[in-house]
């Protein structure tokens, strides 16, 4: 019948009332089809025991670069990670987890670094979860798994109030089976600034994209309101590089509370963006009377302009203005073909990024939490989305 046959498919078994000769021909289809499975999942691990351990980011530096690095298409040299792990301000170690095989190979590693947090009313030590990494012919074995459950277990992540992540797609559901719990997410915007110059990536003949853009582009830039926001004074803008004082008036005066949010001192944001190992970050600030009202941090590739973070007071119609200021500013600038950003619903709304022209695409970054399970107010606080305000800067990249 059709269920015994789907039942002799599924579990392998020969079929009812089959002949000698039709024994001989299953028997070397079910051989062919069991070594294809083995073949898509990659060469097979000789032994299933791995050995976890904690271990100072000095001790295993290079075990810890080497598994990052080969499971990632993106390889970091020393000096990456130095910055991340030494150059960071507040001066508490992180944690390093290694799974290693029976011959002492590092199969797995992951990395939890203590961060300064704004929560509610007070700064605090937040756990900052990271570099996961689990070696390709390893992976379907629980091993991430098994990490996080080790690392919840370590006495040093009870001195933090809480651990937080940003991770890839493939960790997220291991780490929900752990207890890890989605507090909030990165949604990503696109604004273009140059409608010419994007239809010629799209292949679009030269004559034709500038003609289409003569039309358009008045039209365009009037339905997103590229116009100065009403009231609010004025204020004087400038790009600069350096992080100076000013950037701890502008954190300091900034209402926090109910808020949980990376520090943004001068310090934090020295070593976040000013002494990146790689990449050029630039701010585009906003100032009045020689005091910052806001900045928006951010980075070129190319041709086209990526938002890493957004900052401003707590002033009525401040991000309005911080925003139009800035895409303006790329706009006359004559370089730039679209804008992105990843930011969170609490920084700026959806309504003012819409405003400006930004669109919602369908790709974002999950956040995840893990509190201490203390069951007080501290917990609470980190289990509501509405007090997160988070931009992709927060994620070490």
């Amino acid at each position: 019948t059709a269920c015994s046959r789907s039942k002799c498919f599924f579990t392998e078994d020969l079929p009812p009332r089959s002949g000698r000769w039709q024994e001989r021909v299953w028997a070397v289809f079910i051989r062919i089809s069991a070594q294809h499975r083995n073949n898509e999942r990659g060469p097979r691990v000789v032994t299933e025991e791995v050995e976890l351990s904690a271990a100072s980011y000095q001790q295993c530096k290079p075990d810890l670069m080497r598994v990052r690095n080969v499971n990632r298409d993106d390889a970091r040299d020393e000096s990456y990670f130095d910055w991340r792990y030494l150059g960071r301000p507040g001066g508490r170690p992180p944690v390093i987890v290694l799974a290693r095989n029976g011959k002492g190979e590092t199969v797995g590693a992951l990395s939890l670094i203590p961060h300064s947090y704004w929560v509610d009313t007070a700064m605090v030590a937040v756990g900052l979860l990271g570099d996961i990494s689990v070696a390709r012919e390893w992976r379907g074995r629980s091993i991430a798994q098994r990490m996080f459950r080790f690392l919840s277990k370590l006495e040093a992540i009870r001195e933090l109030k809480c651990c937080v992540v940003l991770p890839n797609e493939p960790a997220a559901r291991p780490l929900e089976k752990t207890g890890w719990s989605n507090v909030s997410r990165l949604d990503r915007y696109i604004r273009i600034v140059s409608i010419e110059r994007a239809l010629r990536k799209r292949s679009c003949p030269r004559w034709l994209a500038k003609a289409l853009s003569l039309g358009v582009t008045p039209v365009y830039e009037l339905a997103c309101s590229v116009t100065a926001p009403v009231g609010g004074g004025a204020y004087d803008s400038a790009v600069i590089e350096e992080v100076d004082n000013r950037f701890d008036g502008l954190w300091e005066n900034l209402d926090k509370k109910g808020m949980v949010i990376a520090c943004r001192d001068s310090g934090h944001l020295a070593w976040r963006f000013a002494r990146h190992p790689f990449r050029q970050y630039r701010f585009f600030v906003l100032q009045r009377g020689g005091e910052l009202h806001g900045y928006v941090a951010f980075h070129v590739q190319g041709d086209n302009c990526y938002i890493d973070d957004v900052f401003c007071r707590n002033e009525p119609g401040l991000p309005a203005r911080l925003l139009y200021a800035f895409v303006a500013s790329q706009r006359n600038a004559g370089t730039i073909t679209s804008i992105a950003v990843s930011i969170n619903q609490n920084f700026v709304s959806t309504a003012v990024l819409g405003r400006f022209g930004f669109v919602r695409r369908r790709d974002f970054q999950r956040v995840m939490v893990k509190p201490r399970d203390n069951g007080n107010d501290d917990d609470l606080m980190f289990l509501s989305s509405r007090n997160w305000f988070m931009t992709i800067g927060d994620k070490d990249i």
